[in-house]
Order: structure tokens, then sequence, then C-alpha cells
């Protein structure tokens, strides 16, 4: 039984690592050679195509030819790439920070604070997390209009630092904290903020180092916001940028995806235990 957990085990892992190694291998090759691999499936529909490429993909994870090039053309000649590049990497942080912040206070008040319909509240909360984003898009884009922030930075930063998700995890963690804690500090005569910020947010470190990774991942890979919020070519992220390559940069599209899945692999492992700590932990508290 053990021996065939662990071959099964091992053909999942491949198959969830297989777009990520084929990615990866591919980004090396020029836009040629990825046509002679898997022609038959991108050029397919036609005779010529077929006589050309054959009617099977070559699957071939390490190309005979490797060439840094693609990168080359990303990231110093393709000027549309490298400004959604930045694009990205700023939505995201101000959005990863923000909602830190603004997750971290409002679990507070759910976790340690006495108010009025503060169950309801937290109820509409979670209502609200397990709704599919779409259901979001229209209201936020009347808001938006009537503020005047639509095809801006802000339009696609604002909505997103109110997540009720961080909310949600912050709360289940705060909640195990003893009460008995924050009384005795409040006897002291500490007040709420040094309660936050002293007692209470610490041991919660692991918790925000999640909720960091998570809200990355989600925000790096934002395409419905952009797509709706946004006209501006200018100011679209590179998940917008990857869906816009097409068959003449094979290559090049994917060197972007290379480039485009690097800081949340990063991200990851650097976070890696944290984000294992709080799913279980979070399961056990609720």
């Amino acid at each position: 039984m053990r021996y065939i957990r662990i071959i099964v085990l091992g053909l999942l892992c491949i198959i969830v690592l297989f777009p990520i190694i084929f990615t990866i291998t591919n980004s090396f090759s020029d836009h040629t050679s990825i046509l002679d691999m898997y022609g038959a499936v991108l050029m397919s529909g036609g005779e010529e195509a077929i006589a050309k490429y054959g009617e099977f993909v070559s699957l071939n994870m390490f190309p005979g030819e490797s060439s840094l090039e693609q990168f080359k053309t990303v990231l110093w000649y393709r000027t549309d790439a490298i400004y959604a590049f930045w694009n990205s990497v700023r939505y995201t942080v101000v959005i990863v920070f923000f909602q830190v912040i603004v997750s971290a206070m409002a679990a507070y008040a759910y976790a340690k604070l006495n108010f009025r319909f503060k169950n309801i509240l937290y109820f509409i909360s979670i209502v609200i997390m397990v709704m599919p984003q779409q259901v979001t898009l229209v209201p936020n884009f009347y808001v938006l209009n009537k503020l005047g922030w639509l095809d801006s930075a802000l339009a696609v930063t604002v909505p997103a630092i109110f997540s009720t998700f961080g909310v949600f995890l912050l709360t289940q963690f705060m909640k195990d904290i003893p009460a008995s804690i924050s009384e005795a500090a409040r006897i002291d005569g500490a007040g709420e903020w040094k309660i936050f910020l002293k007692i209470i947010l610490p041991p919660a470190k692991g918790a925000v180092s999640a909720l960091v990774l998570l809200s990355f991942v989600e925000n790096w890979n934002m395409v419905e916001a952009p797509l709706v919020f946004l006209k501006n070519k200018g100011l679209f992220p590179l998940s917008i940028i990857l869906n816009s390559s097409s068959l003449t940069s094979l290559g090049t599209a994917f060197a972007i995806g290379t480039v485009f899945m690097l800081f949340p692999l990063i991200l990851f492992l650097l976070f890696e235990e944290d984000l294992v700590e709080s799913i279980g932990f979070t399961n056990l508290t609720m």
C-alpha cells in the first residue's frame, strides 16, 4: 500500500509540475523550433500544415538548441511587456500592503472587540467571501465611475484592498489567542492600539505571512478587473499581456510566461511553511 501511495503521489506531482517545466524549457526555444515540435496542434486544420508538421506533436521537454534570445527580447525590446511587468509589481505590492493592514485591523475588531451587529457583519463578510468575484464587478464599476477612478491605477487597487478572505483568515487566528492576555493588558493601562500591535499581532505572524502569499498570487494573476476597469493598454498588468502574445512569437510568449511565474514561485518558497501552518490551524479553529 505504501508503494502504491508513493507512485500515485509521484504521478500527481508530475501532472502538477508538467505545465511549469513545459513553459520553462520551451522558453529557451525559438519560434521555429516550437513549431517543429508542436506545429501539428498549433497550426492544425489545413493539409499544408499537416504535410509540413505531421499529424502528431513531437514532445521534447529539453530542446536541442537552446538560446537566451527570447529573454533578451522580453527584458529589453518588448517595451509593452516591460511596462506591464512593472504595472503588475506596482498593483500587487500596493494591494498586498494595504490589504494586510485593513484585514488585520478588521480581524482584531471581530475577534477581540464587542460592538453592535458584529455577528451579522461577520456573517455578511463570509457570504461576500464565497461569492464569485464577477458578482462584484458591476457594482464596483458604477462606484468607480461615480468617483472618476475608471481607467486609472486606483480602479484596480482600491477594490482589491478590502478582502473578506483576509479578514476571515486572520480572525480565525486571533480568536484562539486567550482573551485574558488582552484583558490583563487593559488593566495595566494599555490602549487598543498597543494591545493590537504588541500582543495580538505578533502571534498571528504566520497567518499574516500566509495572507501575503495568497494575496500576492491572487492579485498577480488578476484578469477580470483590468479588462473591465481599464481602457488604456499602458496600464495593463502582465497577466493581460500574456494573452496578447500570438503565434508569431511563440518563444517570446513562453519567455514571458516564465518571467510571469517567477515571482510567485519565489514567494511560495519563502512562505511555504507559514501557508501550510495557517491552513491547518484555520481548519482546527473553524
